[in-house]
């Protein structure tokens, strides 16, 4: 398992930009979680994307607790209804558990609000 978390912000089919990436995430990591924000103020369009760093095998990834923070504070958990679209290598993208179906679960711990997918993906 190899994988890169990015987050694309685009402004127009023709405008993207990298706001946010994580470090290169590999099976044997101790840290299994990295966070990742980015001021999307203005932006019509936000596109999530996991890279497989040229391999395609095992490589499961989770968007855990996404969520949108208005300026006002308010906190709007990313639902099933945000995603317009989801492309993967394998399977299908799972709303609230792993990209194999099951619980989503990382160092022990579950979690009940995340995007469970397969690099290569854009969401």
């Amino acid at each position: 398992m190899r994988f890169t978390l990015s987050l694309l912000l685009l402004t127009s089919p023709l405008i993207a930009k990298d706001f946010a990436q994580s470090p290169k995430l590999h099976a044997k990591d101790t840290q299994r979680l990295h966070e990742l924000s980015a001021d999307i103020s203005g932006l019509a369009t936000l596109e999530l994307y996991v890279n497989d760093l040229g391999n395609e095998s095992h490589d499961w990834a989770a968007w855990v607790n996404p969520t949108f923070h208005t300026k006002d504070g308010q906190k709007i958990p990313v639902t099933k209804g945000h995603i317009a679209h989801a492309k993967q290598a394998w399977n299908d993208l799972q709303i609230n558990k792993s990209v194999g179906g099951g619980a989503l679960t990382i160092d022990g711990k579950t979690y009940d609000h995340a995007l469970g997918t397969h690099a290569k993906s854009t969401i």
